[in-house]
């Protein structure tokens, strides 16, 4: 429970710690699906989705022989999280429907609206666009009554991937450029870490302002720096490409595509 509440308190902070803790734990040798959901939690929490799918699946599997159906649907959302930024979009997409299912009979409504999300985004970026869009419409719908909440930030983001995988790049940078605006009400601090690519791809082929976006790498930089999140560092190393002149982005391509042959096929 203490790395859990650390990751999610200060994952700037925290972040290194909780990732070389996590690092030297085995998933066997974590006793229950509880405690390996609360690893699994710490580690997605400071940008670590590779570290948590190995804790992920042993919890599914545990909660699910348990019959505990109210945190299956909640560790099956995590996991549908996990495989999206992956790349793994059939896998994710199986896990989120279930998760939307189960989290509706346990009335677990904001895992409801995650979970649509994440079905959403697996949707659209299998060509199964109408239903990708009911899917991340009715999410919304669910959250806007609530005001401003950081799950809006999750709402910004698959609204960006969905433009993004139709190639509406100024659309895919207005709502992901929400997440950086303190003043919107789908700002979230932390969020803004799993679009940093995304942001970058927008900005260059959406006329956006690039300078601000380069304003923005340079802050993550330093909390890619402090933390050693893998997903961050490989995210930047391809904004840095993106964002390069035309003279200096080939061996900047070069430097994305090797870190993302190890398990980040977007970068790759």
């Amino acid at each position: 429970v203490r790395l859990q509440t650390l990751a999610l308190v200060d994952p700037v902070g925290q972040g290194a710690g909780v990732l070389g803790r996590v690092r030297r734990i085995a998933p066997l040798d974590v006793p229950d699906p509880d405690a390996q959901f609360e690893v699994a939690v710490a580690a997605a929490a400071v940008w670590g989705p590779d570290l948590a799918l190995p804790f992920l699946r042993p919890a599914s599997a545990g909660y699910r022989a348990d019959g505990r159906l109210g945190r299956l649907a909640e560790t099956l959302v995590f996991e549908a999280w996990a495989e999206i930024r992956a790349g793994a979009a059939r896998v994710a997409i199986t896990a989120a429907a279930e998760a939307v299912q189960l989290a509706q009979e346990t009335r677990k409504v904001r895992f409801v609206a995650v979970g649509r999300l994440a079905e959403g985004i697996a949707a659209v970026e299998l060509g199964a666009d109408e239903r990708g869009e009911r899917l991340i419409g009715t999410a919304e719908a669910m959250l806007l009554p609530l005001g401003a909440n950081p799950l809006l930030a999750d709402v910004a983001l698959a609204r960006g991937r969905q433009a993004l995988a139709h190639e509406r790049f100024a659309e895919a940078y207005a709502h992901l450029l929400r997440i950086f605006d303190a003043n919107d009400a789908a700002y979230q601090e932390f969020v803004r870490g799993w679009v940093l690519a995304d942001l970058a791809d927008s900005a260059l082929h959406g006329h956006g302002d690039l300078e601000l976006v380069r304003g923005f790498m340079r802050e993550w930089e330093a909390i890619a720096a402090d933390t050693g999140a893998p997903h961050l560092d490989v995210q930047l190393r391809y904004a840095r490409a993106v964002l390069a002149d035309d003279e200096q982005a080939e061996p900047l391509f070069v430097s994305a595509m090797s870190a993302g042959a190890d398990g980040w096929p977007y970068y790759a």
